[in-house]
């Protein structure tokens, strides 16, 4: 049984009944329901044995770092290396941090400028480790300074804590401390 099973959270996020408490069920059919799951699927990577995972996270921490070493001091090297890296391509990124493909293209060639707050998007999105979005800022010229902007701590926990989740686990842990992006 074992090896057919796929392990996953799972998380009522609908109130159901008259006294709104929360039930847990599993629906094998595809009849209207009024309850509501959240599902996370881990891929067995968090379910795996220890030694597994310790080898996995060996194996990505070499690839970034490698990666890492790729980067120049030259912007558009540094990004245009990291989109092919994670073979995006500026319509599928534009979309996902609500900017013009257009734009992204014209930072890439180095024929405009992004702003903080872009490359800032372009890291979470694209799920940059930190080793590799602290390089991407500074070689733009938009290192974070927490000293200079208290925002920037809460930025930068975020780029160490949340870089592997989605952009809205990211907006939702950032959205308490006023910082939207």
């Amino acid at each position: 049984m074992e090896e057919c099973c796929l392990a996953f959270d799972m998380k009522v996020t609908s109130k159901v009944g008259a006294d709104n408490d929360y039930h847990t069920a599993c629906f094998l059919n595809q009849e209207d329901s009024d309850i509501t799951f959240e599902i996370h699927f881990h891929n067995g990577y968090q379910n795996a044995p220890q030694s597994r995972q310790v080898a996995y996270r060996k194996k990505q921490q070499e690839e970034e770092l490698k990666i890492r070493k790729q980067m120049t001091d030259d912007p558009q090297q540094c990004i245009q290396l990291i989109m092919d890296w994670k073979n995006v391509k500026y319509t599928e990124l534009g979309k996902t941090i609500d900017r013009d493909p257009k734009t992204l293209s014209r930072i890439v060639k180095g024929e405009t400028e992004p702003s903080q707050d872009t490359l800032i998007l372009i890291c979470f999105a694209l799920h940059l480790p930190p080793v590799i979005s602290d390089k991407l800022l500074d070689v733009f010229g938009c290192p974070l300074n927490p000293v200079k902007n208290p925002d920037h701590q809460w930025i930068k926990e975020a780029l160490f804590m949340k870089y592997p989740e989605s952009m809205r686990a990211v907006r939702k842990y950032l959205d308490p401390y006023g910082i939207a992006l």
